[in-house]
């Protein structure tokens, strides 16, 4: 039987998930089966990276500066 500790068999060196893991992770937590990702366009999978992207970098500036603010 297998319980959480044996998870750390699969544990690679590096922790960061790869470009392809961050894309599956980031649909799939939308609601997005794998047989859905793998039916959608490239581009449209790209423009949603970079959506994604933009408003992560606008959430960090606008902490940053809320934060300066103190």
């Amino acid at each position: 039987m297998l319980d959480l500790s044996s998870l750390n068999q699969f544990k690679k060196g590096n922790d960061k998930p790869t470009d392809l893991e961050f894309i599956y992770y980031l649909f799939w937590e939308k609601g997005t089966s794998l047989k859905e990702f793998n039916s959608l366009p490239l581009p449209y999978i790209f423009k949603i990276l970079k959506v994604f992207s933009y408003i992560k970098t606008e959430e960090e500036k606008a902490y940053k500066k809320s934060k300066g603010k103190k």
